[in-house]
């Protein structure tokens, strides 16, 4: 079963080399990552069955999964204390997963940047 994590790397910036990734069949895990800004690379995985998202300080837009084909969510779903993040973008991705368990919090509750449609939908 396919199992991509992406977790404490200090310089990891840029995962745009991902692009090719198209098939996440277990758990995609995006964490402890400081310098992380955006998912940019991850736009060809449409669904998954676990996902977590946390501790990226500079991770400030999830729109990479969100927009074409949104990513969806099986089972479990964790986008926490990522502080640049805005709260409605994680809370968007949990919305369009219904069947999934959910957590978000202690992202950035005050932007409401990105909490429309995302670009390209």
């Amino acid at each position: 079963q396919g199992w991509l994590s992406l977790s404490g790397n200090t310089k990891l910036r840029d995962i745009s080399a991902l692009a090719n990734v198209t098939l996440v069949e277990d758990s995609l895990e995006v964490q402890d990552n400081p310098a992380l800004e955006t998912l940019q690379g991850l736009e060809g995985v449409d669904a998954v069955r676990n996902l977590a998202i946390r501790a990226n300080a500079e991770l400030a837009s999830l729109d990479a999964i969100r927009q074409g084909t949104p990513l969806v969510v099986a089972d479990w779903l964790r986008i926490t204390t990522n502080p640049l993040l805005p709260e409605c973008q994680a809370q968007a991705i949990c919305d369009q997963s219904p069947g999934a368990r959910c957590v978000v919090g202690n992202n950035d509750v005050a932007s409401m940047v990105g909490c429309g449609p995302p670009m390209g939908s």
